[in-house]
């Protein structure tokens, strides 16, 4: 009886051990934003393949720094990367600016863009390589 539930035990260790493969062969990307000398105090930055990839992702910034994990990170190939930048101030609108806001917003308080980021600016590319330490740092002038 031992003998048969070691057998089972270690049955289970190997069949548990074999389903943690990534078929996406994910790779981990870090990266760092700055916009006028400054890092990008909070944002987004989506990912978008540019070679057929199987998904795209995104990541937050929070003080001009992004990390995408082994887990959360994307397949080797070429990306398509879309940055937009926010704010997590709440800011005091004008009694003009509060009449046109978001009327969920309420109370005059909306949070706003904290740094304006050119169009031209937003988008760009990057590379995934495997076994790679990817790294991404935007420098916006």
């Amino acid at each position: 009886m031992r003998g048969l539930l070691c057998a089972c035990a270690v049955g289970l260790l190997a069949v548990v051990g074999c389903g943690g493969a990534d078929p996406f062969n994910k790779q981990p990307l870090t990266g760092s934003v700055t916009v006028k000398g400054k890092l990008l105090p909070y944002g987004q930055i989506f990912f978008e393949p540019a070679e057929g990839q199987k998904f795209a992702t995104n990541a937050t910034i929070n003080d001009g720094k992004f990390v995408l994990t082994k887990e959360t990170g994307l397949s080797p190939g070429k990306y398509s990367y879309r940055l937009m930048a926010l704010d997590r101030e709440e800011k005091t609108l004008s009694p003009a600016e509060a009449a046109t806001s978001d009327p969920g917003a309420g109370k005059g308080k909306i949070a706003g863009p904290s740094v304006v980021i050119a169009e031209k600016d937003k988008a760009g590319e990057v590379t995934i390589k495997a076994g790679a330490d990817n790294k991404l740092d935007i420098t916006i002038p």
